[in-house]
């Protein structure tokens, strides 16, 4: 899933929104709102496509089998690789089921450039059996 950058929703609050409101009210300032909304819309573009470029190199494998016990801490062990000449950062996120209590929702991480590999161990707590 492509999530927006921090940046992109301060912006949205500080500029398009107030000046939406504005364009609004005040028909002097539609055609300027019209311009910022659609300034604003190639931003957004861009971003979705800088997100996509990023998430296209990475690699993520998960262990096939998990053990875990109920009320007891365990780990769910998975690995990323990037296929670039660069090491990329991410913040990478678990969708567990709501009976796997995680020790957080995402983490920062940077994956090493090929052909290294990162191991991430993602603490939890089964609250169910099965």
């Amino acid at each position: 899933m492509i999530v927006p950058s921090f940046r992109l929703l301060l912006w949205t609050a500080v500029w398009v929104v107030p000046f939406g409101g504005l364009a609004g009210m005040i028909p002097e300032l539609a055609l300027p709102g019209v311009a910022l909304a659609g300034g604003f819309g190639l931003l957004v573009a861009a971003d979705a496509i800088r997100g996509l470029r990023i998430r296209g190199g990475i690699s993520v494998e998960v262990e096939p089998v998990i053990r875990l016990a109920k009320d007891r801490p365990g780990e769910v062990g998975m690995e990323l690789a990037g296929s670039g000449n660069r090491p990329q950062r991410l913040r990478v996120g678990l969708g567990l089921p709501k009976v796997l209590l995680p020790d957080c929702d995402a983490q920062r991480v940077e994956v090493p450039a090929h052909p290294a590999r990162l191991r991430l161990d993602w603490g939890c707590v089964p609250l169910e059996r099965g």
